[in-house]
């Protein structure tokens, strides 16, 4: 846990290929309020606002509960003939042609 208040909740992504982090209300809060969504807003707009000012590209996953923020990195060449993204690492892979998609 990166950060907690009676609200919130920030947790940094740990184990997973991709960097990231997820945003969601603590677990006693059965609903969201307004309170509970304007702090998890500015506790979002703080990191987002950062991300664009140093131009470091970045997705936002949004689900009922909790919004997943994943921070890109530099892309890195790979000994596969793929090439990665977010649907990578969303559980798709691009495969140039049927012929490759065999060898894997």
């Amino acid at each position: 846990v990166l950060y907690h208040n009676d609200e919130i909740v920030i947790r940094e992504m740990l184990g997973y290929p991709v960097h990231g982090f997820i945003y969601h209300r603590r677990e006693h809060e059965l609903n969201f309020n307004v309170n509970t969504i304007s702090s998890l807003l500015q506790a979002m707009f703080h990191c987002i606002s950062h991300l664009i000012q140093d131009n470091i590209a970045h997705n936002l996953l949004i689900t009922r509960t909790r919004v997943f923020l994943f921070v890109r990195r530099e892309e890195q060449s790979s000994q596969y003939p793929i090439f990665y993204g977010f649907s990578d690492v969303s559980g798709w892979i691009t495969v140039l042609n049927e012929a490759q998609y065999h060898t894997l």
